[in-house]
């Protein structure tokens, strides 16, 4: 047996039986120096970003330089038997000295961190009856909350004023701002419980006096087939919708409950009809009228659960229409005097009749 190597190709010969075996080795070996070659290039772009990511760092963190950075604030513990009336701001504009890197650091990492600002360290000033400090009396407060540490040179606005009043509570409803359909055949079947159904506000007595109500965030329900509960959140600034030129701040609101609980009661409807006679009784003081028809069909839709309790007693239908100017003879509207509260009308048949005045 020999064997004659080639690059394309290796054969292999007997001497009984010759045998060609073909076996590939060039795209095998095409496909490890590939490997290779990749490997090579991942390493040196991972060297080159790593070299960036130094450099740019070492750039950052060479030089400190006076720079501006807006930081988010609240002012905290104040007496609970006083509020405050006007809008305070939520952002400082801090102008301090530090290098780049701890600038980038607070900006993309630190810098939705609320700084507290609370009451007991604050030096309050007061002139012509009205409180206010001075921002760089609160410069050590701050630069101790921010991370990393930075050093402030000032704050702008370099005063915050504050109005207090007389923290006081009042009582008002809730209302359900809603868009409700059904499913056919499905209606409501009482008045939507809301749970509570009035809050508790407190805050300034001048503000409290603009306030009348608060409305639910808009809620839709869509193809209601079946008695319903969901919590709803309480907002807010509908408290003040009906007094748009009011400067509030609904932070300086407190309300006693966020959502309320509403109970949606669906049930199945019918259509019946009920006949009944029309009356004519103190129609134009005693004047003696003739009508045409004399009885009048009253449909409705009523509840499965309320059907058996109808009865045509329970309806009365007249002509007697203050608001209606009369002729000697003409068409005068049927309207319904009574009705049972469970059942809702949808139509009168007919909707006027013939009348002549004798």
């Amino acid at each position: 047996m020999f064997v004659i190597g080639c690059w394309q190709n290796k054969i292999i010969r007997t001497t009984n039986n010759e045998q060609r075996i073909t076996i590939p080795v060039q795209n095998s070996l095409e496909k490890k120096e590939s490997i290779k070659l990749n490997r090579k290039i991942s390493i040196s772009l991972f060297c080159i970003l790593i070299s960036t990511v130094l450099w740019l760092l070492i750039s950052l963190s060479a030089n400190n330089n006076s720079s501006y950075i807006d930081i988010p604030v609240s002012f905290e513990g104040f007496d609970h038997s006083k509020t405050i009336t006007n809008k305070l701001p939520s952002h400082l504009k801090l102008r301090v000295t530090t290098n780049e890197f701890k600038i980038f650091i607070n900006r993309y990492f630190f810098g939705k961190d609320t700084v507290k600002i609370v009451s007991n360290a604050l030096n309050l000033e007061e002139r012509d009856g009205k409180s206010f400090i001075l921002t760089k009396d609160i410069q050590t407060e701050i630069e101790e909350q921010l991370r990393p540490h930075i050093k402030i040179l000032s704050v702008i606005p370099d005063t915050i004023h504050f109005f207090f009043d007389r923290r006081t509570e009042k009582k008002i409803p809730v209302k359900l701002k809603a868009n409700l359909s059904y499913e056919k055949q499905y209606e409501l079947a009482d008045s939507i419980k809301l749970t509570p159904d009035s809050i508790t506000v407190s805050g300034s007595e001048k503000l409290l006096n603009k306030i009348s109500y608060i409305e639910t965030v808009p809620l839709q329900l869509n193809s209601l087939k079946e008695n319903t509960s969901k919590n709803v959140l309480l907002n807010k600034s509908s408290m003040f919708d009906s007094n748009k030129n009011i400067n509030y701040d609904t932070n300086r609101i407190s309300i006693s409950s966020s959502d309320v609980n509403i109970l949606i009661p669906i049930e199945k409807y019918t259509e019946s009809t009920v006949e009944v006679n029309i009356l004519t009784e103190g129609f134009i003081s005693s004047a003696h009228v003739v009508i045409s028809p004399l009885k009048v069909k009253i449909k409705y839709h009523v509840s499965f659960s309320n059907f058996d309790k109808v009865n045509p007693d329970m309806f009365t239908a007249s002509i007697n229409n203050p608001d209606f100017k009369y002729a000697h003879s003409g068409k005068t509207p049927v309207i319904v005097m009574k009705k049972p509260e469970f059942v809702k009308i949808t139509r009168i048949e007919p909707e006027k009749v013939d009348y002549i005045i004798k």
